[in-house]
């Protein structure tokens, strides 16, 4: 196997397809709302899920969640 092949080979991650909690639909990892039902999102870190946002912040783990502080600024979702 040629160099440029292996680091390639060596260098790609499994890539993880995520859902609106709310209507199923695929939504992109960057997405903060759904496509087709407009939901807002965010990624839940601990369990890498997507979780339906109320206002900027979801409840989870029996703890209040809120959207990084920097969502705007970096694009975290």
């Amino acid at each position: 196997m040629s160099d440029q092949k292996q680091l390639h080979r060596d260098t790609i991650w499994p890539v993880r397809a995520f859902a609106c909690p709310v209507c199923h639909s695929f939504t992109p990892f960057e997405a903060d709302r759904c496509g087709p039902c407009g939901s807002a999102v965010g990624l839940h870190l601990p369990t890498r899920a997507m979780v339906a946002l109320d206002g900027d912040a979801a409840q989870g783990d029996g703890q209040r969640w809120i959207r990084c502080t920097q969502n705007v600024t970096l694009g975290c979702n």
